[in-house]
């Protein structure tokens, strides 16, 4: 099991997409899995989303999935929350919203995990990107 499952909700965002998941693949903490979901983009979204997912084929579990109609921001969060649920059971230790434009420093990850490590009855951590 990995320790960070990221959800990514992702429309029309060809422009920024891969510099987003290029950040992703640099964080030092290397313990996740992706969970990407195109909202029916009109752009070339899902083409970025293939591009980048070359980067993370060596070790991340990967989940895709596509939508046929635009859902919204909001259900596209719920449906990427219900990836980290599998079987019953949380698939990662900790879910981590990313959104499609979002460049995230190197150390994001493991400083945000010593965060909740540091103090155990936290039930989540949040900061500035």
């Amino acid at each position: 099991m990995f320790k960070i499952g990221i959800g990514i909700p992702a429309y029309n965002c060809e422009s920024r997409l891969l510099k987003t998941l290029y950040t992703i693949h640099e964080q030092t903490f290397q313990s996740f899995g992706l969970f990407i979901i195109d909202d029916a983009s009109t752009d070339k979204t899902s083409e970025v989303i293939q591009e980048g997912l070359r980067l993370f084929t060596e070790f991340q579990p990967t989940y895709i999935a596509t939508h046929r109609q635009n859902q919204g921001i909001q259900r596209t969060r719920n449906e990427l929350f219900n990836f980290y649920w599998q079987d019953g059971k949380p698939a990662c230790e900790f879910f981590f919203y990313c959104d499609a434009d979002l460049e995230l420093d190197k150390f994001l990850f493991e400083n945000l995990l010593r965060m909740l490590y540091h103090e155990p009855e936290a039930a989540y951590a949040y900061c500035d990107f």
